[in-house]
């Protein structure tokens, strides 16, 4: 008999519907299948599982005879059953069907497979395309069956197959509530591969994290033991250089001092050259020993006044401008938390910097002030001196990193490196901000008192 195609659906000898009682029976039995399907798709994770509860209530709670899906094995073709139930005679075992056109594949299951439609058959004793297996399904009493494609990813990967004990079974409402069994299905697998992947993808982030981690933690045992012994390094060698220093130093001097009168002026200057060399390698070595030692430090934090410790070193530093004009303005500034020598230390190298970089302005005007931003303070030191170019103020923070010849200004290049060392140690941040020959500002935060 010919096939007919009817809403969107293959529909195979059409038989009339039974009386409206048995139908209402049909239809309560499939409505209460498709809620306990839903209800376990929502509570089984695995396909197998799955396929297996659905295989089961569509027998035990819809009365079908059989209920088998078979998923599609590219390799051979064939849709190997993965679940059923009524087939306690093995009947699957001993058949085979194709997703192909071959005799073994035009079999309503075959069809669904292929077409992507329900494949409804109401007689299976009268239609030529059940010939291969027709002896089974007559001596096992499937009068009817029904087959709907299953789909994963959009595409039909499998089949749904159920097989009713009497003929005209599958009408239209019957098949639409199969339909719906078959496409909540698809879906449930849909979210299957998606949990699972996003699963994967986690434990994926989880074990990359867990090596970063480790990583992390052996660059940093690494960088902190390196650091440590750069640190021991440069503490041995500078206080190692200081004797020999302080005898060339001293030497210089002696010479100088008693036998420069009778010197050639040549001598003299070179004699000069090389104590003026010598104090500056002094202030250097000292600096790299502050250096040195600002990790082995523990700070010892505490309420600091900060106004006071900016008159104190802005005292230390006034014979620095001995014979200059230069005004000083010095706002109330709030008191901080923190290691008060430490942050003295950071007071006197940037005030020394600002009464230095003012030289030559007439009159000097440095401003120190500081305003509040949320839980910590920001300190700054603005000065009208000879300022910088910004594009290389990623180099003032850096050890022996000068953007001034020593001939302009004398400096070692450590000072600012000692200040930002102090600072961060402090959990805070210092920044500048210059134009060349209009000042420069320097900020610093620190937390404030009980912060």
């Amino acid at each position: 008999m010919a096939a007919a195609r009817a809403g969107g659906r293959a529909v195979t000898d059409p038989q009339p519907s039974h009386g409206h009682e048995a139908e209402l029976q049909r239809l309560n039995r499939l409505y209460a299948a498709l809620t306990q399907i839903n209800q376990t798709i929502v509570r089984l994770p695995s396909r197998d599982e799955l396929f297996a509860a659905i295989c089961r209530i569509f027998v035990e709670q819809a009365g079908f005879r059989m209920a088998w899906i078979g998923w599609h094995d590219p390799a051979t073709g064939r849709l190997l059953p993965v679940a059923a139930c009524g087939d306690e005679d093995r009947y699957l075992t001993g058949i085979a069907v194709y997703g192909d056109d071959r005799p073994e594949g035009r079999g309503p299951t075959g069809r669904a497979f292929r077409e992507g439609l329900p494949q409804i058959c109401n007689d299976l004793s009268r239609n030529p395309d059940i010939a291969p297996w027709r002896p089974q399904l007559v001596r096992r009493g499937f009068e009817a069956s029904a087959a709907l494609p299953i789909r994963l990813g959009g595409a039909v990967a499998g089949t749904l197959s159920v097989y009713a004990g009497e003929t005209g079974f599958f009408q239209d409402r019957e098949i639409a509530l199969l339909q719906e069994a078959a496409t909540d299905t698809s879906f449930a697998l849909d979210n299957m591969i998606r949990a699972a992947e996003h699963a994967a993808a986690l434990d994926a982030v989880r074990r990359m994290n867990a090596d970063l981690e480790q990583r992390v933690g052996e660059r940093t045992a690494q960088l902190e033991a390196a650091n440590k012994e750069l640190e021991s390094f440069s503490y041995s060698v500078s206080h190692d250089l200081r004797a020999p220093l302080r005898a060339i130093n001293g030497f210089a001097g002696i010479v100088l001092e008693d036998y420069g009168v009778s010197l050639p002026e040549a001598a003299r200057a070179h004699l000069e050259r090389i104590r003026r060399g010598g104090q500056r390698m002094g202030a250097l070595i000292d600096d790299l020993l502050i250096l040195a030692r600002l990790n082995r430090t523990t700070l010892r934090p505490q309420p600091v006044d900060m106004s006071e410790l900016a008159r104190e070193s802005l005292d230390e530093l006034e014979g620095q401008w001995a014979g200059r004009e230069v005004e000083i303005r010095l706002d109330p500034l709030p008191p901080a938390q923190g290691d008060p020598g430490l942050l003295k230390q950071v007071w006197v190298n940037l005030l020394s910097n600002a009464v230095k970089y003012t030289r030559g302005r007439t009159p000097a005007l440095i401003e120190v002030s500081a305003q509040a931003d949320g839980d910590r303070l920001i300190y700054q030191i603005k000065d009208n001196g000879t300022g910088f170019d910004m594009k290389y103020a990623h180099k003032l923070f850096g050890v022996f990193q000068r953007l001034h010849r020593d001939d302009q200004f004398e400096g070692t290049g450590v000072g600012l490196a000692i200040v930002q060392r102090i600072v961060h140690r402090h959990g805070g941040q210092i920044w500048a901000e210059a134009a060349v020959d209009r000042g420069a500002r320097f900020c610093f935060t620190v937390h404030g008192r009980g912060g």
